[in-house]
């Protein structure tokens, strides 16, 4: 085997073994380790409303964490993805 194809060969399998060798220290982290802010683009009542308390309160037992939800309506819900920056600048994207 020469050594274009050596490397061909060993190059993903190295890549694969980095990926998990730098995972491992990633699941032994406790999250979500304060409350969940779910952000809704539409206002309290309508039926997004209602299908984001179900699931909050789904996670909340799941995760032994409470989840607010935030209503945002407005500019045709393009002002609720942006309120989380306003509001919470140590957010993490999803």
């Amino acid at each position: 085997m020469d050594r274009n194809g050596l490397l061909s060969y060993l190059a993903p399998q190295c890549l694969a073994l980095a990926c998990l060798v730098t995972a491992i220290p990633v699941g032994a982290q406790n999250w979500p380790v304060r409350p969940v802010r779910m952000v809704v683009a539409f206002p309290p009542g309508g039926v997004a409303d209602i299908a984001a308390r179900i699931y909050s309160a789904r996670l909340s037992e799941a995760w032994s964490q409470p989840v607010l939800i935030d209503n945002r309506p407005g500019a045709n819900g393009r002002s609720a993805p942006n309120s989380r920056h306003v509001h919470s600048p140590m957010a993490t994207r999803c």
